[in-house]
């Protein structure tokens, strides 16, 4: 295959492209998590204005869901979805457990090709990344996609 991409056409990035999508298949989930604690979480026991707060300070357009007791991840938040929803939480109408998207779990040895497709099984951006029964990171879908193409810039991270 390398013989082949030397012979070819393609630029130096796009055979590296090549490369990665073919290896994707033997790269595990933890070598392109964030770790927890890089984690910037929102949380059941803050308050509305806290957690907006917290995305203000922060930026991001995806946030895992902490538990009121702070410890167990019980969702995905997503910025958009939220803001749709602003007024009825400020109102006490609804909770942010009732506006997040289920929490994809998947294990840290779990190929990234994989993770690829079980992401978009579950029509879903962000899974939790689990070793030995706990949490121990987060991954996205542009964390797969860099694996293979490299650095892509989100202008909403």
């Amino acid at each position: 295959m390398g013989e082949l991409l030397a012979r070819g056409s393609l630029t130096r990035d796009r055979r590296r492209e090549v490369i990665q999508a073919l290896a994707i298949e033997r790269i595990p989930v933890r070598r392109i998590m964030v770790p927890r604690e890089e984690v910037t979480p929102l949380s059941t026991a803050r308050s509305v204005e806290e957690n907006f707060r917290t995305i203000g300070e922060t930026g991001f357009v995806r946030y895992p869901l902490l538990d009121a007791a702070e410890e167990e991840f019980v969702g995905t938040i997503y910025v958009p979805t939220l803001f749709r929803h602003r007024r009825a939480l400020e109102r006490g109408e609804a909770t942010l457990d009732e506006v997040a998207a289920p929490g994809v779990r998947v294990p840290a040895d779990l190929p990234v090709s994989r993770l690829i497709d079980r992401l978009q099984e579950e029509r879903q951006e962000v899974a939790l990344v689990e070793e030995e029964g706990r949490i121990v990171g987060l991954v996205t879908i542009t964390d797969a996609f860099e694996a293979i193409a490299g650095e892509v810039t989100d202008p909403f991270d």
